[in-house]
């Protein structure tokens, strides 16, 4: 039992690094060459507090392109 719990929250935990991820993508931050390390502080408030990922998801996609490397160069 505690092995189907234990893959429910990684799931869940994977499911909250691919949205964050996404975020940053949209404010026009490449968070591949971060360390898990460095964003699971973001990770695990995000993973504690599943409506502010989605209120912030939400929020992030305003900027969607807004940030590319052209406009920036």
């Amino acid at each position: 039992m505690s092995n189907t719990s234990s893959k429910s929250d990684q799931d869940k935990m994977d499911a909250v690094k691919r949205k964050v991820d996404r975020i940053y993508d949209n404010y026009g931050i490449d968070s591949s060459g971060m360390e898990d390390g460095d964003l699971s502080t973001v990770y695990r408030y995000y993973y504690d507090r599943p409506s502010e990922l989605d209120r912030d998801y939400k929020e992030s996609q305003a900027y969607t392109g807004r940030f590319d490397d052209e406009e920036i160069l």
